[in-house]
């Protein structure tokens, strides 16, 4: 499990080109384009091996949702893009998404927070919910642009 995680985190941090010009929704083998309606970029997230599963926006175009998994490695990649009405920092929207993540319904282990180059990450493990073993890592990156915030 280790090797994965391992393995996943260098490809996230490799593989993301973050914002892009922006381009018409295409499956994951040519990248995750993930924008918001009316805005003049869009993130591209390179995926080979990843299946887009679902894909939404919401709030009038304010906000949108993705997510594509990894059969082979089991690995879920899902990010939120949010107009928070400001501009803001990386540093901004991981404090704001944090916040909200901090509320969920299961105890987080292995916390830490920390930064790669200027993307600011958030690492924990979920170990348990609801008397399930489960041991799922969770690693989230943050990005801002304009006053768009995102956490992948």
């Amino acid at each position: 499990m280790k090797a994965r995680y391992g393995l996943f985190i260098v490809v996230i941090l490799t593989l993301i080109t973050v914002f892009d010009s922006p381009g018409a929704a295409r499956g994951a083998e040519e990248g995750i384009y993930f924008t918001v309606t009316g805005i003049p970029w869009a993130m591209k997230i390179r995926a080979p091996g990843f299946a887009l599963d679902q894909r939404r926006a919401e709030s009038g175009g304010q906000s949108a949702y993705f997510m594509a998994s990894n059969r082979a490695t089991g690995v879920i990649l899902s990010a939120w893009m949010e107009n928070r009405g400001r501009n803001g920092t990386a540093k901004d929207a991981r404090d704001y998404f944090w916040e909200g993540t901090k509320t969920a319904p299961f105890k987080m282990e292995d916390i830490k927070m920390s930064e790669s180059g200027k993307m600011p990450t958030v690492e924990y493990a979920v170990r348990e919910y609801q008397g399930m073993t489960i041991n799922q890592k969770n690693l989230w990156a943050y990005f801002a642009k304009d006053q768009y915030w995102v956490n992948l």
